[in-house]
């Protein structure tokens, strides 16, 4: 071999070894398909990557974290495997994200769908960890050389014994028992089909006059006609049937990627439901050409219930004060009251046995009803 050719040929090495060794390769926006979390379903993480080096492949790894700081026994909910069901604990070499090409002033666009380990609850930081060497990722490469972060929190959370403050001179009790179950009524694809109880597990009776549900989706067509239909509704035990009181209608309303909801209203003639009993409706939803929905990216679906399970994302409201359940992306899940004492001002605000901060969400009539919701929530829920 000529001289020449043994100086390219080092030239040529020692620069593409430079480049794996102090090439660096960065991570920024991460941001995710849902304000909030639900242990078990999938939500999408997207981010943008690049490297400081040209045509340098970008590796990642997704961990779950109870803080900023990515380490090795992280919950790793992807990387080089895919999608991590239950998360991996053991160490993550990172999967390949991005080949960086010519410019290293490109950001390139990275999006992963994962599933939230069940058994998750309060807040996560979910990370985006990447390098330019997928070792450096792992445990022997004993560094991360960058990672950016988002904040999720479950969106319904336990909820609490509320307690006045001191000045507030007024004393209320939660109405703890108010409790809804779902179940998709079928598998076709050109309907959905909510099947809801809402149970009275408290001592007191509910009205269901003026109450509502609302059912939030996605709809997918080219502005088709529905058509909303409850097949049945009765109270349990007894099987007293109350259909003709209650009314579905479509609302269309956007909320974060949901744009509209199935509202079931009920009338005067519906009647309470008094403790012990639950009210089961089966309802529905098509369109009028029979066409196909994908209900995977509905907020209120889950196809995993093969029966009637507790379901905080459909809401139940009583004379519009949540009961029970949230729309689209609300963090914390209103506590509805009774007030045993006094007058409570608007802007009362009480404190929950886990330091929660929560509100009144409007003027207390009196004989009427109230519901809490937590002080970080920017808008009331209705």
């Amino acid at each position: 071999m000529s001289d020449w050719k043994r100086v390219y040929l080092t030239v040529f090495c020692v620069l593409f070894f430079s480049c794996i060794l102090y090439g660096y390769a960065e991570v920024r926006n991460v941001s995710i398909s849902s304000e909030c979390y639900n242990p078990g379903e999938e939500i999408t993480i997207s981010f943008e990557v690049r490297s400081t080096s040209a045509y340098q492949n970008i590796y990642g790894s997704i961990i779950f974290s109870e803080n900023t700081t990515p380490v090795y026994n992280d919950d790793c909910v992807w990387h080089s495997g895919g999608a991590q069901d239950p998360p991996d604990t053991d160490g993550h070499d990172g999967g390949f994200l991005a080949a960086q090409g010519a410019d290293p002033d490109v950001w390139h666009s990275v999006s992963k769908t994962i599933k939230v380990p069940f058994g998750y609850s309060g807040y996560k930081n979910i990370i985006a960890a990447v390098a330019e060497n997928y070792m450096q990722l792992y445990e022997w490469g004993g560094h991360i050389e960058n990672s950016a972060n988002a904040v999720m929190t479950q969106c319904v959370l336990p909820t609490a014994t509320p307690t006045p403050t001191a000045a507030a001179g007024v004393i209320i009790t939660p109405v703890a028992g108010i409790r809804l179950e779902y179940k998709p009524g079928g598998t076709d694809a050109n309907a959905i089909e909510p099947f809801i109880r809402i149970y009275n597990d408290s001592d007191i009776s509910i009205p269901l006059s003026d109450s509502e549900i609302r059912y939030w989706y996605l709809f997918e067509g080219e502005g088709q006609d529905e058509i909303a239909a409850i097949h049945s509704a009765a109270v349990f035990p007894g099987n007293t049937d109350i259909a003709e009181h209650i009314n579905g209608s479509i609302i269309q309303k956007n909320r974060g990627t949901q744009d509209r909801y199935l509202e079931i209203t009920f009338g005067n003639g519906a009647g309470t439901i008094e403790p012990g009993q639950y009210v089961e409706i089966k309802s529905s939803i098509i369109k009028s050409d029979g066409s196909d929905y994908d209900q995977s990216n509905d907020w209120s679906y889950n196809a995993e219930f093969m029966d009637y399970e507790r379901w905080g994302k459909i809401l139940f409201a009583i004379q519009d004060v949540v009961g029970f359940g949230a729309d689209p992306y609300k963090m914390f899940s209103p506590i509805i009251v009774r007030v045993d004492c006094g007058q409570p001002s608007f802007n009362d605000e009480f404190t929950d046995s886990q330091g929660n901060v929560w509100e009144f969400d409007r003027e207390y009539t009196p004989g009427g009803w109230l519901s809490l919701i937590h002080i970080s929530e920017p808008t009331r829920p209705y």
